[in-house]
C-alpha cells in the first residue's frame, strides 16, 4: 500500500511540475509571418516618423512584405527606378499586449534585406546593418546584401 502512495505522489509531482513548466516556459507568438502589416513606400518621411500615431492612410499587406523576390506575399513600389531605389520603406505592426506580466523576456526574429531598425512605443528597440548614431532617411547599411548570393 505504502507503494502505490508513493508512486501516485510521485505521478501527481510529476503532473504539476510539467503542468507548472508548460505554463512557466510556452511561447506566444505575438506577431507571425502572414499577419498584416501597415507600411508607406513612396518615398521618405521625416526622420521621427515613428512617433506618429495615425498610420491610417498608409497601405496594408501580408507578410512577408517586399519586391524582387518569388517567396513576396504583398510586392511594395522600390521608388522612382531599378536603378534609383528609394533607400527607405517604412512598416507599423500594432499590437496589444493584455497581460505583460505573463511575459519574462521577448525574442524576435527579423529578415531584412539590407537594414532594420526596430521601434516599440517610439523608441529605438534594436538596429541591424546600421551605423551608429543619429539615423536618417539618407543613412546607408554598413553592407548591401547582395541579391545574387
Amino acid at each position: 500500500m505504502r507503494r502505490i502512495q508513493q508512486s501516485n505522489f510521485r505521478k501527481i509531482l510529476f503532473l504539476i511540475f510539467g503542468l507548472f513548466s508548460v505554463q512557466t516556459f510556452c511561447q506566444e507568438a505575438l506577431i507571425k509571418n502572414g499577419d498584416t502589416w501597415s507600411y508607406f513606400d513612396q518615398g521618405y518621411l521625416n526622420d521621427n516618423w515613428y512617433e506618429g500615431t495615425d498610420f491610417s492612410n498608409w497601405k496594408s499587406g501580408v507578410t512577408p512584405i517586399g519586391y524582387g523576390d518569388r517567396f513576396v506575399t504583398t510586392n511594395i513600389h522600390f521608388g522612382k527606378s531599378k536603378e534609383d531605389k528609394d533607400l527607405v520603406k517604412y512598416f507599423v505592426k500594432r499590437i496589444n499586449i493584455k497581460n505583460l506580466s505573463k511575459f519574462t523576456g521577448i525574442e524576435f526574429k527579423l529578415q531584412r534585406d539590407d537594414v532594420a531598425v526596430v521601434y516599440i512605443n517610439g523608441k529605438e528597440l534594436c538596429r541591424d546593418n546600421m551605423p551608429e548614431g543619429n539615423i536618417t532617411a539618407q543613412t546607408k547599411s554598413l553592407h548591401v546584401v547582395n541579391s545574387e548570393e
